[in-house]
């Protein structure tokens, strides 16, 4: 689904937001960085200090009235994922506080991001391993896009689900990685529709993941390739570093709001159009 971004490269970025998300990107290295010594033993400090970094970084860039949940994502179907680290909700999402939990809900996700210090292994029991059954446990809840306007022709199924996020320090070769994704869906018996949407390397870039090009949140710009089929799986590799975070954002803000917003979000227009840093297609051919 597309809200009609524009990615297409412009002349000037906007410099504060631009530069801002340096500073960001800045902090997150820092966060993310050598554990000193003294504090090797004190691994769970660890990884919940690069969590709360992205979840601030989130909070940071998405407005004050949406929320940021970790924990396990319910449907109304009875299905429960895996805890994910950062689920990005709506301000319609309730609180939904317990004593003992808060509830999230799958109607009210906009997208799930997990957070992974190295997902630079790709053999069988690694982190990035780990990670697409992570994803996999999101993919199987059921949601419904409640849309503005409403599509002409019924949307496939899998345009529903909750957008998934990897994000990660240290990442393989990006056209391994993604060949490696590729892979395992079908040792798994997994669909297009079943891997995660953008897999996120600090220092090396971003794979962008389309289970169909021609319903997916750049469809306009596939659309504009004509050397190339407009529909299908395809991966998108962004070779970048300062740019990370920049085009990370704009690809997380193109998915579709799972509830209708009164307004677009402010850095929408900050944001949009963006210069696309080196791109590289790998399609996935059966």
């Amino acid at each position: 689904m597309n809200e009609s971004p524009e990615f297409v490269v412009k002349d000037e970025p906007n410099r504060p937001i631009y530069d801002a998300l340096k500073e960001s990107l800045a902090g997150l290295e820092i966060t993310f960085g050598e554990t000193l010594p003294s504090f090797k033993r004190d691994i769970a400090k660890t990884a919940t200090g690069r969590e709360t970094s992205v979840v601030g970084f989130l909070e940071s860039y998405f407005p004050s009235d949406w929320s940021v949940k970790k924990g396990p994502i319910y449907d109304q179907h009875g299905n429960v994922s895996r805890e994910v680290d950062c689920a990005i909700c709506v301000p319609q999402h309730p609180p939904c506080r317990t004593p003992r939990r808060d509830l999230i809900l799958a109607e009210g996700v906009h997208s799930a991001v997990e957070v992974k210090p190295d997902i630079s292994s790709l053999g069988e029991k690694g982190e990035f391993e780990r990670s697409l059954r992570q994803c996999y446990s999101v993919k199987l809840l059921k949601r419904e896009l409640n849309l503005v306007i409403k599509p002409m022709k019924p949307l496939p199924e899998g345009s529903h689900r909750i957008p998934y996020v990897v994000f990660a320090d240290k990442i393989s070769d990006l056209k391994s990685s993604a060949r490696f994704m590729d892979e395992q869906k079908g040792k798994n018996g997994w669909g297009a529709w079943d891997l995660p949407d953008i897999v996120l390397g600090l220092k090396e870039g971003i794979i962008y993941h389309a289970a169909d090009s021609a319903r997916c949140s750049m469809s306009g710009w596939f659309s504009k390739k004509p050397e190339i089929s407009s529909s299908g799986e395809k991966y998108l590799i962004f070779h970048s570093r300062d740019e990370t975070l920049i085009c990370f954002l704009a690809l997380l803000f193109s998915y579709a709001s799972p509830q209708p917003q009164l307004s677009p979000m402010i850095l929408r227009d900050y944001i949009f159009p963006i210069k696309l840093p080196e791109m590289e297609l790998m399609v996935v051919t059966d």
